[in-house]
């Protein structure tokens, strides 16, 4: 009886530790991964959509684009979405997301800049200006980048596919406007 007991036990145990992965609890700050580069709907974290997912998949949780324009179409809610190769490479959130979409690590459009700093990095967030909070990651070196600039030359544009970046742009009254998860080849060159 208490074999059985015990194995029922593990059972659960290992059922909330399996569902705890996906969540915004399972990132640690002053890390960054891919795992970074997606939403995730409010009230249901298994509507997911990350970086590198076919355009495919991604319409179905977010529907169909409001708009025909393919650079980098509007969905519901605030949602705009880059596709290269039809595979998402950045997604963009805008005040209309609020209370609808998260980053995977629980960010949201209203977070204090504060906030979204205990979620990120207190030490690795870069701010030209002060409504502007940025995590470039080189995924290739393993760290996080300080400042970077559009015309840095780079080796190749494997180098910029494989630094990842999280913007985020507050207004003047300290809360998150808008959230744009991509690799840098996305952000410089919208592609």
């Amino acid at each position: 009886m208490g074999c059985v007991m015990r194995l029922k036990s593990l059972i659960v145990l290992l059922f909330v530790l399996l569902v705890g992965c996906g969540s915004s609890e399972s990132f640690k700050p002053d890390t960054f991964s891919e795992d970074d580069l997606a939403i995730v709907k409010v009230d249901d974290e298994k509507q997911i959509v990350k970086y590198g997912m076919s355009r495919e998949d991604a319409e179905k949780i977010l529907g169909p684009s409001k708009t025909d324009k393919e650079l980098f179409p509007k969905y519901d809610f605030g949602v705009q979405i880059i596709y290269r190769d039809d595979k998402v490479v950045a997604i963009g959130l805008t005040e209309d997301s609020e209370g609808v979409y998260k980053s995977s690590r629980g960010a949201e459009v209203g977070m204090k800049k504060e906030g979204v700093k205990k979620l990120y990095s207190e030490k690795y967030g870069l701010s030209v200006f002060e409504q502007d909070l940025d995590y470039i990651y080189d995924s290739r070196a393993k760290r996080y980048l300080g400042k970077v600039s559009a015309d840095q030359p780079t080796k190749d544009e494997g180098e910029l596919v494989d630094t990842y970046l999280a913007s985020f742009r507050f207004d003047d009254n300290g809360d998150a406007d808008s959230i744009f998860l991509s690799d840098r080849l996305a952000a410089v060159q919208m592609r």
